[in-house]
């Protein structure tokens, strides 16, 4: 079986040493991702709404890069500061931007991210 790595081409993922997503045969795994624009800052915007936007888009981007759809999720983990709002704020966008795949979702709330700018940081795992 082969083993593909991808990443997005930013300055963290070769200071860390990680790849964004890896497919492995029919597996996809995402690593967390934030709301983070092509040059990886975060984006202006403080909204959740928005921030989660663009992490389901990341998503999504890592998952073409690998031959998979957003269809294809079968578990996402979700972890989400504190000051981010409510818990059901966060299911809503789930419902909204993953549930026509119907994935295991994992909520996890955090006293704060590694990303002080970060209110939301997605992993993901599809299935081709």
């Amino acid at each position: 079986m082969s083993r593909r790595n991808v990443t997005h081409g930013t300055a963290i993922e070769d200071i860390f040493g990680y790849s964004t997503g890896t497919r492995y045969g029919r597996e996809v795994y995402v690593a967390g991702q934030l709301a983070r624009d092509s040059d990886g800052n975060q984006i202006a915007s403080t909204a959740l709404s928005d921030k989660f936007a663009r992490v389901a888009a990341n998503i999504h981007k890592v998952l073409t890069k690998l031959e998979a759809e957003s269809v294809d999720l079968v578990y996402v983990q979700v972890h989400v500061a504190d000051d981010a709002g409510p818990i059901g704020d966060v299911i809503e966008l789930c419902r909204n931007h993953f549930g026509e795949a119907e994935p295991a979702i994992t909520i996890v709330p955090v006293n704060r991210l590694n990303d002080e700018e970060g209110l939301i940081e997605i992993s993901a795992i599809a299935y081709v």
